[in-house]
């Protein structure tokens, strides 16, 4: 069984990057649950490091709603201490290891009940005992896994129970009278894959289908924002796999305008016979769209760059995480000169005749910093220039995030929807996380229409689509 204490709540604190942002109502919802059930599962903590308070993995919420109806101890099973990038992930997981989500969609979702529904589980008992988890009890998960539906439970949630028991946490299910399932499933499921011979259990007697509900479908947002902003930003740009090499063919944002038909029908094949280089009637035709002086906007190991500029069309790069030759490293000192160099071209006024911006939106986390960058690109195109945005499209997004295989290495590149955002999920949360951003017809062309006069939508070819933007005059 697990080991629980009771602890006194002036000897925990809340770990201060955590990434929960409190929602009034469903707090409301939390205080409700504690006060009809009590704490049904207990709150997982560090030990005391030093004489200080013990800082919580799980359970900000909670033992602040257990603080405002008059708790005085709560519930603790202590863990080790994890490095800080396993003491960020463990965080957020913990939450979607709690809740039983049985759908992709699932996953970031808001509450699925309302404020207004509180007046009727006010109607409910409060509970007699205020710590039930601490009369739990072993179970053997084999017994339950005639109960256990592998196509109802996500495939997600599923990775993140047995990430836990990679870390040897254990979380316990919630069984009703009648020994029915109404919260643990995925961890039961994960147990059972790693041959576990007993698991930890909670009975509730009464309420069952009341106490399902507020287990599974009550769960705060995340503001990655303000608790990780600069190093998600540094993390979702930083992307090692992508950037190990340099691409041989052009990006698809840099010849979809002109020859998308072409290469969707010809395949790799035709894009390395006429993508590797720009030659003859290809860069004829590319210059009577794009011009001869352009701007590679977040230019990556500036491999278009360096085509362009072999074809003699200028092309200036702009990449602020510039990278070491034959390296995963950033080099501090090649982006500078990168950045100076372009601001110094910019300071004399050229004509530029197309600005490229081919997926770096994907890369940029946060609403607000994209729309930064479209005040930028307003600017530079100014004078006649015409932006091309190029993006990874929201039909790709379940592909790219749900289709992991069920190993050790997608569990810790697991990701999640966040509901700040449509089309935003988190992923690699246990290792590097990053933030990425897929993008609808619709977001995309109001995107574009906020800061420019006339937008054309190029449709999505296969995973990505784009945008050409155009100043009237």
């Amino acid at each position: 069984m697990i080991d629980i204490k009771l602890v006194p709540l002036d000897e925990l604190q809340g770990w201060g990057k955590n990434p929960r942002q409190r929602d009034p109502e469903r707090f409301e919802w939390i205080k409700m649950s504690l006060q009809k059930f009590g704490f049904v599962m207990p709150v997982y903590a560090r030990k005391s490091v030093d004489g200080e308070p013990s800082m919580l993995y799980s359970g900000h919420q909670r033992t602040g709603a257990a603080r405002e109806l008059g708790f005085t101890h709560v519930p603790v099973v202590y863990l080790p201490g994890y490095d800080e990038a396993t003491e960020r992930g463990i965080n957020i997981v913990f939450n979607l290891c709690t809740n039983d989500h049985t759908t992709k969609s699932d996953f970031g979702k808001k509450a699925a009940m309302e404020l207004s529904d509180l007046e009727k589980f006010q109607l409910l008992p409060d509970a007699t005992d205020p710590f039930p988890c601490l009369k739990q009890f072993d179970i053997s998960p084999i017994d339950y896994q005639e109960d256990l539906k592998p196509s109802e439970i996500s495939n997600m949630t599923f990775l993140f129970a047995q990430t836990f028991c990679d870390l040897g946490v254990e979380i316990p299910i919630i069984l009703d009278k009648d020994n029915k399932i109404i919260n643990g499933g995925p961890r039961l499921l994960a147990a059972i894959s790693y041959g576990r011979i007993t698991f930890s259990a909670v009975r509730a007697a009464e309420n069952a289908e009341a106490l399902q509900l507020f287990l599974n479908k009550i769960t705060m947002s995340f503001d990655l924002q303000k608790a990780f902003g600069e190093e998600l930003r540094y993390n979702s740009f930083f992307r090692r796999r992508n950037q190990a090499a340099q691409r041989v063919t052009f990006g698809v944002g840099f010849y979809q305008w002109v020859f998308g038909k072409e290469a969707r029908n010809g395949g790799k094949a035709w894009l390395l016979k006429h993508m590797v280089k720009l030659e003859g009637e290809y860069r004829s035709r590319f210059i009577a769209e794009h011009g001869t002086t352009c701007i590679d906007f977040g230019a990556g190991r500036l491999d278009n760059t360096d085509k362009l500029q072999a074809a003699g069309i200028t092309c200036i790069p702009f990449e602020p995480y510039a990278m070491k030759p034959n390296s995963d490293q950033i080099s501090p000192a090649g982006a500078k000169l990168i950045a100076r160099r372009f601001l110094a071209w910019i300071g004399n006024s050229p004509t530029i005749d197309s600005l490229f911006c081919s997926s770096v939106f994907n890369s940029v986390p946060f609403a607000e910093d994209r729309e930064h960058l479209m005040v930028i690109f307003n600017a530079l195109c100014s004078q006649g220039a015409r932006l091309y945005l190029h993006t990874l499209s929201d039909s790709n997004l379940s592909s790219r995030v749900f289709n992991n295989g069920l190993n050790a290495s997608s569990r810790a590149d697991g990701a999640i929807l966040l509901d700040t955002e449509a089309g935003l999920y988190i992923n690699e949360i246990l290792k590097v996380p990053k933030v990425q951003k897929f993008h609808s017809e619709e977001e995309l062309i109001a995107q574009g229409k906020r800061y420019f006069h006339k937008v054309t939508y190029y449709p999505a070819n296969g995973s990505s689509h784009g945008i050409k933007c155009e100043i009237g005059f």
